[in-house]
């Protein structure tokens, strides 16, 4: 990786063939730099996570919903989910996938409850 900052040229070039082109200017803008290592975009991808925790769920979701398309039951896709989210960019999601999966549960419980 370089340490030159890319021109607004530069950037066009790569980024007016890309299917995100507004995704792929907003990394260059992030990392200020045409060149990018996977271990730089992780990082960019992980603070965008941080910074906005739907997007992260919206990331763990995918995850583990691609595991149980595979045929693959909830619970290890969630928790396999939660720790490639938490080794690829630090994001740990494991308490909230829990609150969730206890709310659901509660909201059926009620649901059965009422209908008793």
């Amino acid at each position: 990786m370089t340490d030159k900052k890319a021109t607004v040229k530069e950037i066009d070039a790569i980024c007016n063939t890309s299917p995100d082109t507004d995704g792929c200017r907003d990394t260059f803008a992030a990392t200020g730099n045409p060149e990018m290592s996977i271990k730089t975009a992780l990082e960019v991808l992980g603070q965008a996570m941080r910074d906005d925790p739907d997007y992260a769920w919206g990331w763990l979701s995918n995850i583990s919903c691609s595991f149980q398309d595979a045929g693959g039951d909830h619970e290890t896709a969630n928790k396999g989910a939660c720790r490639f989210m938490k080794l690829a960019f630090g994001i740990d999601l494991e308490q909230r996938v829990f609150d969730e999966f206890k709310y659901k549960v509660s909201e059926l419980l009620d649901y059965e409850a009422d209908q008793a």
